[in-house]
């Protein structure tokens, strides 16, 4: 996400994909970084992966 084209290309692509499927929030697994990015269909979270894991396992 540090590369401003893929922070662009990731972004973009997961603002559309909410939009069609007409979701309020993304999320974005990375290595390291965390952040909120608001897009016109919600936000996108950035998570780093260990975060995501604790948060999201069974």
């Amino acid at each position: 996400m540090a590369d401003p084209h893929t922070r662009k290309r990731e972004t973009t692509a997961l603002a559309e994909a909410m939009s069609e499927l007409q979701q309020a929030q993304g999320i974005i697994v990375t290595r390291n970084e965390e952040e909120q990015i608001p897009v016109f269909s919600g936000k996108i979270d950035v998570v780093p992966a260990w975060r995501f894991l604790l948060n999201h396992s069974a």
